[in-house]
Parts: C-alpha cells; sequence; structure tokens
C-alpha cells in the first residue's frame, strides 16, 4: 500500500472515530443515565460534555500528527534506500 494511501485511510479513520465518539458524548449526556452520572458532578453538564468533545478532537489531532509524522519518516528512510 503507499504512503499516500495510508494516509489517506489514516485521516479518513481518525476523523471518523473522532466524531463518532463525540456523538456518543452529547448523546449519552442526554440520557436518564447520563444525567444521573453528570448529577454527581458539580458542574453543569454543557460543561463537560465541552470538555470531553475539545479532549477528544485535541487528542486526534495529536495521533493524525504522530502517524504522519512516523509515515513520513518511513517514507523518506524507503527514498533514501531506493
Amino acid at each position: 500500500m503507499s504512503s499516500d494511501l495510508k494516509l489517506i485511510a489514516l485521516l479518513l479513520g481518525q476523523f471518523t472515530s473522532t466524531v463518532a465518539f463525540i456523538v456518543v458524548i452529547w448523546v449519552f449526556g442526554d440520557t436518564e443515565t447520563g444525567k444521573s452520572l453528570f448529577a454527581y458532578i458539580p458542574i453543569s453538564t454543557i460543561y463537560i460534555k465541552s470538555s470531553l468533545t475539545v479532549v477528544c478532537l485535541l487528542s486526534g489531532f495529536y495521533s493524525v500528527y504522530r502517524s504522519i509524522r512516523l509515515l513520513m519518516k518511513k517514507t523518506d528512510e524507503v527514498n533514501k534506500n531506493e
């Protein structure tokens, strides 16, 4: 598999999983179980859901950055060997 296809697959997979996790956070926060779980924390649920969303997005961006950097290193090593 070429490095371009790996990069596209990586970006698509990371984007899809990040969006799915954010949707789960926001939907779970609106259910009765989520409301009762968030009731133990003395902060408004909107702040909790927003904070989890920001953390999820930042970790997704960092993961993509790290993977792209590793993929570029491998590509450079292959080009040096040729």
